[in-house]
């Protein structure tokens, strides 16, 4: 007479954890990110978005003043930066619910690093309950405010 087996085999415990796994792994994003992290993680964005612009701003040769410039244009849900005149800009859409505005209109450029920049700023990235905030000083140091 065979005996009765209660309970889980080791592989049915293995595979019913391995659902709840994946289960978690699609549903825990939405309630992990919040909003503070959300906005914290545009304004890193949108300031190594300003250095790289700044960057480029400053490898073009002092002597060509026919070349434009690359420069960035603020909208309230997005922002388009213009490394290139010949090519299209490079747009960076907020999440839902990010905004985003600034102190001194809707367009940042730098000059070629011989003169302070005449785009001293505050960019503010607000969502419903959190702010954080990208300062651009006269002199061309980006920062994000604590």
């Amino acid at each position: 007479m065979k005996k009765r087996q209660y309970g889980f085999m080791s592989i049915e415990l293995i595979l019913s954890l391995a659902v709840l796994a994946v289960f978690f792994l699609m549903v825990a994003p939405k309630f992990l990110l919040t909003e503070k992290m959300q906005t914290d993680f545009q304004a890193q964005y949108l300031l190594s978005n300003l250095r790289l612009l700044q960057q480029k701003n400053f490898s073009l040769p002092h002597e060509a003043k026919a070349v434009p410039t690359p420069y960035m244009v603020l909208n309230k849900t997005s922002y388009e930066l213009y490394f290139d005149p010949a090519a299209k800009p490079v747009v960076v859409n907020m999440p839902e619910g990010i905004v985003l505005s600034s102190n001194h209109g809707a367009v940042f450029s730098f000059n070629r690093g011989d003169k302070y920049t005449v785009n001293a700023a505050t960019i503010n990235i607000s969502g419903k309950d959190s702010l954080a905030k990208v300062i651009i000083h006269s002199y061309g140091r980006i920062r994000m405010a604590k």
